[in-house]
């Protein structure tokens, strides 16, 4: 496999050759392209990471930002000490390739401003809930009624591809649904699942700094809320406006999809408090854990066998019972406890689950160690 991924990069390339590389790596599932003059283009397939071109110099690198970033100055861009967000799509002869990309400055290996650059390709199709393999129950829960679904995990963890992949599955299988999404920017293009026979359909917004629609998540929420949705998908809750706004979304009835960067389902609610004063982090945390369905974390590690990857999941469902247990304590500490005690008992921790990953030979035993699990322990 590594041999398939060089590619020859001759001085002057153009576009079109650039595309033909990309476009190669999106086929061969290669999930991250990295960039940065003085290096090899970096190629990341199933976790493992292939140098596939030559060095590319401070020049060639910028103008792939160029190629990426059309219309506008990329290079006064970058020196304005801004990150560059965006999405970069290929027409071919059936069919549309989408990659998201982030730029920033960097240092450089000539001693000068350089640029890293990163590609995340997206999947060819809308990916399914079946090919998400998730616990049994799992998806029920996250679709049924008000209240709000946490998706959790660091960059490149599959967040995104498990949110359009609950889409997916809502707009196919569950009658009478209005979902809007709010994105930054939109990765997955789900407009063919209004053209399914069904009563649901989907309306994706683009947001942020260079966003197409709207400035922010919360003045996306805001708008929502006219619109007559039943449920609200939300790139990040990460700002406190963003956090205020998804929290009214499910207490005006809705069902409110959103991702947090976070290790674990106790450290979401503690990590979506952290945007309050401290005067207000108790009160927040009561306030989330109230309007709370689902949380789901996920990480993904290398395969045993296979380019592949496997997802290794942590997630707790906040059931009717459980969450007026929970408001019942009468501190946040308390709370927390709870929560991470309710985890281990139903070993749906990560640790668990990647003892079971092992057993099931998806992986090798290496990998236990990532997940706190000693020999011996298992």
């Amino acid at each position: 496999m590594e041999q398939e991924l060089k590619y020859d990069l001759p001085l002057g390339f153009n576009q079109q050759m650039f595309n033909k590389i990309i476009i190669n790596a999106s086929y061969k599932n290669v999930s991250d392209i990295t960039i940065h003059d003085g290096m090899a283009i970096v190629m990341n397939l199933a976790g493992r990471l292939y140098k596939v071109t030559r060095p590319i110099s401070g020049a060639e690198a910028f103008t792939i930002l160029n190629f990426l970033y059309p219309g506008a100055n990329a290079i006064s861009e970058i020196g304005q000490k801004r990150a560059l967000d965006m999405r970069y799509q290929i027409k071919l002869e059936n069919e549309w390739l989408f990659f998201r990309v982030n730029a920033i400055g960097s240092n450089s290996a000539y001693g000068e401003k350089g640029v890293h650059i990163t590609m995340r390709t997206l999947p060819l199709s809308i990916p399914s809930i079946e090919d998400m393999q998730l616990p049994e129950g799992l998806m029920p829960a996250m679709a049924a009624g008000k209240g709000m679904v946490a998706v959790v995990g660091d960059t490149g963890q599959g967040k995104s591809t498990l949110l359009a992949a609950a889409v997916h599955e809502i707009i196919g299988n569950y009658p009478n649904r209005k979902v809007v999404t709010f994105e930054q920017p939109v990765e997955f293009n789900l407009d063919s699942l209004n053209q399914q026979q069904n009563s649901s359909l989907v309306i994706q917004s683009d947001v942020g700094k260079d966003g197409l629609h709207l400035p922010s998540f919360a003045e996306g929420i805001r708008a929502a809320l006219r619109q007559a949705p039943t449920d609200i998908l939300i790139g990040e809750a990460r700002e406190k406006e963003t956090i205020e706004s998804t929290l009214l979304a499910s207490e005006s009835g809705h069902s409110a999809w959103f991702t947090v960067h976070a290790k674990s389902v106790r450290d979401t609610i503690s990590r979506m408090s952290y945007a309050y004063p401290a005067t207000e982090m108790s009160s927040a945390i009561y306030k989330i854990v109230n309007q709370m369905k689902v949380i789901i974390c996920q990480r993904l590690v290398i395969a045993k066998e296979g380019f592949r990857r496997v997802p290794i999941r942590e997630w707790l469902i906040f059931t009717k019972e459980f969450r007026r247990n929970l408001l019942e304590k009468s501190t946040w500490q308390e709370i927390l406890n709870m929560i991470e005690r309710e985890v281990l008992r139903l070993k749906q921790d990560f640790a668990s689950q990647a003892v079971i990953a092992y057993q099931n030979n998806l992986i090798e035993e290496t990998i236990l160690k990532d997940f706190g699990v000693e020999p011996g322990e298992y």
